[in-house]
């Protein structure tokens, strides 16, 4: 799919990047949404996606478990911009959940990974009315949104929220702070890549 015409001040829509090799693990990384500052860098997505706070978490976590955004399928929940990065209305965000979840059965999954509470919400219904994401974070759940697909999905916070712990001061004792507060979420993700023979 390259284009959505299904709300009417979206623009910008963006299905994803599929990586090469995201064919063969069939891994699905799941964001909330863009904004239009990543459309502010030469080389598109990817590039703007690598020089801000969400790229780089993700890229790190990534290379803990050996792999690399080409060995995975990144998507957005919300798949276009909106003017001065409005949040999308309940209806825009239900439009685009149907996008969504044909993009899911198109892929067809092995594993997803799910970043932050709104796209928590939207694959997990039930639980978002039961269970804060601080409850559930790093556990697995089973999505069966898709009826024909009930996918094991990696529940975590967004990578901005992990990117809080970065070492952004010049000292020895930061930065080991912050190393062992983002360690887990990193071994969370190579403990579930391993569960499902996904870990290369």
């Amino acid at each position: 799919m390259k284009e959505c015409n299904l709300c009417k001040e979206a623009y910008g829509f963006n299905f994803g990047l599929e990586g090469n090799a995201s064919v063969k693990t069939k891994i699905m990384f799941v964001l909330h949404r863009s904004d239009n500052e990543t459309t502010e860098f030469f080389g598109g997505y990817l590039a703007a996606l690598r020089q801000r706070n969400t790229g780089i978490i993700l890229e790190r976590m990534l290379q803990y478990c050996n792999l690399d955004f080409n060995d995975i399928y990144l998507t957005n929940l919300f798949k276009c911009l909106l003017p001065k990065d409005r949040t999308p209305s309940i209806q825009e965000y239900q439009n685009c959940f149907e996008v969504f979840k044909k993009q899911i059965t198109e892929f067809n999954p092995v594993s997803m990974v799910a970043f932050g509470p709104t796209v928590y919400e939207y694959l997990f219904p039930k639980n978002f009315k039961e269970q804060k994401l601080s409850e559930v974070e790093k556990k697995i759940l089973y999505c069966d949104e898709i009826p024909e697909l009930v996918i094991p999905t990696l529940i975590l916070p967004h990578p901005s929220y992990i990117w809080k712990f970065h070492p952004g001061f010049n000292t020895r004792m930061w930065k080991k702070l912050c190393s062992e507060k983002q360690e887990p979420y990193f071994k969370a993700l190579k403990e579930f890549l391993e569960r499902f023979d996904l870990f290369s």
